[in-house]
């Protein structure tokens, strides 16, 4: 499946809506169940925000596309986007995931849910595009 999205978090439901449509049509044996679903979409709401919210800086109409592919007993995502050149995976995980809820700063959690709920994450530049690729088990 693939999905063009526009540069706005009024995109993400939709997004969330077609990526629960799609797990739930998947056929196989094992089968993924909902969570998988729920696994998939934190992690593309995730990756799709942060896009969205620092990838462009001039604020112009620009196109993310969604790829989720089944391969064995996993999904493969792929989110592709003209932005900011940036490797997410460069970033190391937050100083505070330790401290107490309390002390924790708001964000800065994304990539590291991202990392923790994939068997693979990989990023790469190519062609002006970033592409973030991960792969959720089921």
């Amino acid at each position: 499946m693939e999905l063009t999205l526009r540069n706005t978090l009024e995109e993400i439901p939709g997004l969330l809506d077609k990526v629960e449509a799609f797990v739930e049509g998947l056929d196989g044996d094992p089968r993924p169940g909902p969570a998988t679903v729920q696994r998939l979409g934190l992690c593309l709401d995730e990756a799709v925000t942060n896009i969205i919210s620092y990838g462009f800086p001039e604020q112009e109409q620009h196109d993310i596309t969604v790829r989720l592919s089944p391969n064995g007993d996993e999904i493969i995502a792929e989110v592709i986007d003209d932005g900011i050149a940036h490797d997410p995976l460069a970033r190391p995980d937050p100083e505070h995931l330790l401290a107490s809820l309390d002390d924790r700063p708001i964000g800065g959690l994304g990539i590291h849910l991202i990392r923790k709920l994939s068997r693979t994450v990989a990023y790469r530049h190519e062609n002006g595009k970033n592409h973030l690729t991960f792969h959720i088990a089921y």
